[in-house]
């Protein structure tokens, strides 16, 4: 057994709470009611940048991690950078983190996290309608509001080039935004928030 090991888990069910509501206690009941199986262990981590915790579901992970690690959610960094932007920007934008089949958004206004959430994706406009979504929920605009990308595309690529057609402002996630991650000479800049920086990585999703 290794006290010191980090394990960096990524999930099938995961919530952002504020922390002025937050209730250990009634953790998993977060996650209940998003469609977790009970008894489903999870993991807490504050994110004291956003005033907020995140809990996350351990479907697959080993009982011995729970007391030998500290067991992190993937997308703990992807919430760090999204509070970086807010700092530098000082004013509301989007981040949008695309991975194979999946979508996670970011927006914010200054230092106020306005939300947080992910959907799934089958294709390139997929990619677009839940951005556009976001956007529409939150009553911003496409064309005004900045958007910060990163994930799994190319500045050559169908998406980035159908998003560019959508969105007023959209750029890449700066790569000084990766500071202390791992660094790649095969892995593009904008692409490192998967990483994550940690020393284990393992999945806890069912599927």
């Amino acid at each position: 057994e290794n006290p010191t090991l980090q394990v960096g888990v990524h999930s099938t069910h995961f919530a952002l709470i504020p922390s002025e509501y937050f209730d250990p206690e009634a953790a998993q009941s977060y996650l209940n009611q998003l469609g977790m199986l009970p008894n489903t262990p999870i993991g807490v981590n504050a994110i004291p940048e956003w005033k907020a915790h995140l809990v996350f579901s351990l479907e697959r992970v080993s009982g011995s991690y729970a007391n030998t690690t500290k067991v992190w959610s993937i997308w703990r960094s992807l919430l760090y950078a999204g509070h970086k932007l807010a700092l530098r920007d000082d004013n509301a934008g989007m981040l949008v983190h695309v991975t194979p089949g999946q979508i996670y958004l970011i927006g914010f206004d200054g230092e106020t996290l306005q939300f947080f959430n992910t959907f799934p994706t089958r294709d390139i406009h997929d990619v677009l309608y839940f951005m556009l979504l976001g956007l529409d929920q939150w009553g911003k605009s496409p064309i005004h509001l900045p958007i910060h990308i990163s994930g799994h595309f190319t500045i050559d690529s169908a998406l980035f080039k159908l998003l560019e057609s959508y969105f007023g402002h959209l750029h890449l996630v700066p790569k000084d935004l990766f500071e202390g991650m791992p660094d790649s000479l095969t892995t593009i800049g904008h692409q490192f928030f998967d990483l994550c920086s940690f020393v284990a990585c393992v999945s806890s999703a069912e599927n």
